[in-house]
């Protein structure tokens, strides 16, 4: 995973990574500088932002999930603890909390963004190496 650091550049969030493999922005050397923004869905799209954060000493997990529609409103979120013995399992359990409250509410069509790229790989490594 690579490493990365954050700075504020003309009032915009800016990423700095090694070897991100990211072809946004502006690369130099081993380091690419992205502009960071949230955009809105497609029209009559809803869009899920999804985290989770670790806490190791506890074993406890925080998940915490935001929806909007396409004029980029706020419809429905959620923040919750959890049991968790890996950082992954809180995003993934957020991503699921996500897709219960989905299937509940019909958000539907939708799209999902998170920064972590484990989520995003997970069902085509699960496909690869099954347990």
């Amino acid at each position: 995973m690579a490493k990365l650091s954050t700075e504020i550049c003309n009032n915009s969030w800016l990423i700095y990574g090694s070897k991100i493999g990211l072809k946004l922005g502006f690369c130099s050397g081993l380091f690419c500088c992205i502009q960071v923004a949230w955009h809105k869905p497609h029209t009559n799209f809803y869009k899920l932002n999804i985290d989770g954060a670790f806490n190791e000493k506890e074993n406890l997990g925080s998940l915490v999930g935001v929806f909007r529609n396409h004029n980029g409103h706020w419809i429905a979120g959620f923040q919750h603890h959890c049991p968790a013995i890996l950082p992954l399992q809180t995003k993934l359990e957020a991503l699921k909390e996500g897709l219960n409250i989905v299937f509940t509410k019909g958000f539907t069509p939708l799209i999902i963004e998170t920064d972590a790229t484990e989520v995003v790989n997970a069902p085509a490594e699960a496909a690869v190496n099954p347990a």
